[in-house]
């Protein structure tokens, strides 16, 4: 049965599509053309299936997405007017009343210019759900399977991410974009993950995730909406041995979870290559 946590991830989510460089103020030698921009819009659905929260980023660099961010610039997300955030070189807000179906219009002005991208959020997937309602760390070549269903109004493909648990979200661990927003199934080896056997729980976003390009600006530049399903688990094994597992209490969602040892790679054991 899936545990489907509160809409904790939508910040992380936006996190993981891009990387944050220095910032440089805007300059008369520059046009808004020169400007390279990505937005990212992430809805997460509660567990009645009503939207919990919305959170959009916008990131504006110098020619690419490794150059300088550029400051000092007007960005609105339906006509809501973000603020630069200082500390992460990128523009930050949050939007209410949006929902699976909304239009979402990003809107980027100066330098005497404006560009601008409108994209429909798709459909968020359902019943995410873990084989053996455990993440099972006993060795890099045990594989975990997701399942979810999709919904009618599908995007152009689906992300999978997943982050270590302890309280909260917390660092992310697997993070893949799925060709197909038909797939419904994934699995994954412990291999694939970031020290998989530190792991406290596991936290797994699903999402549809739609596109629209920004035309006039540098290649890549486009405004992303991506609506997804949360779920929670705790990690364990079973194995008994060198590869025990990890069982805890997280969020209340298992009260029989107790603390033992911390669950090492096991040895002799090659790591699996990752396919499409």
């Amino acid at each position: 049965m899936s545990r489907h946590g509160p809409a904790l991830g939508v910040v992380a989510l936006c996190l993981t599509l891009f990387s944050c460089y220095g910032s440089g103020p805007l300059g008369p030698s520059v046009s808004l053309s020169d400007v390279w921009v990505e937005g990212t819009c992430s809805v997460l659905p509660d567990t009645t299936r009503s939207v919990a929260g919305s959170s959009v980023t916008v990131v504006a660099r110098h020619g690419s997405s490794s150059g300088l961010a550029v400051k000092g610039l007007t960005v609105s997300v339906n006509d809501v007017e973000l603020e630069f955030d200082e500390s992460r070189d990128y523009y930050t807000g949050e939007l209410a009343h949006l929902s699976p179906g909304s239009d979402v219009t990003l809107v980027v002005s100066g330098y005497m210019a404006s560009t601008s991208a409108t994209v429909r959020v798709p459909g968020a997937p359902y019943d995410l759900e873990l084989e053996n309602d455990v993440w099972d760390v006993s060795s890099p070549m045990r594989t975990n399977q997701l399942s979810w269903h999709n919904p009618d109004e599908l995007g152009e493909d689906i992300t999978v991410a997943v982050y270590d648990y302890e309280g909260a979200v917390g660092r992310l661990v697997y993070f893949r974009d799925v060709d197909s927003q038909y797939t419904q199934t994934l699995m994954i080896y412990n291999a694939w993950l970031d020290d998989y056997y530190l792991l406290d729980g596991v936290y797994c976003v699903v999402s549809q995730v739609s596109r629209a390009s920004l035309e006039g600006q540098p290649v890549g530049s486009e405004m992303i909406a991506a609506s997804g399903v949360a779920g929670l688990w705790p990690v364990g094994s079973d194995k008994a041995g060198s590869c025990r597992g990890r069982k805890r209490q997280l969020a209340g969602h298992r009260k029989d979870g107790d603390r033992t040892a911390r669950a090492r790679p096991c040895e002799g054991s090659s790591e699996p290559g990752q396919g499409d």
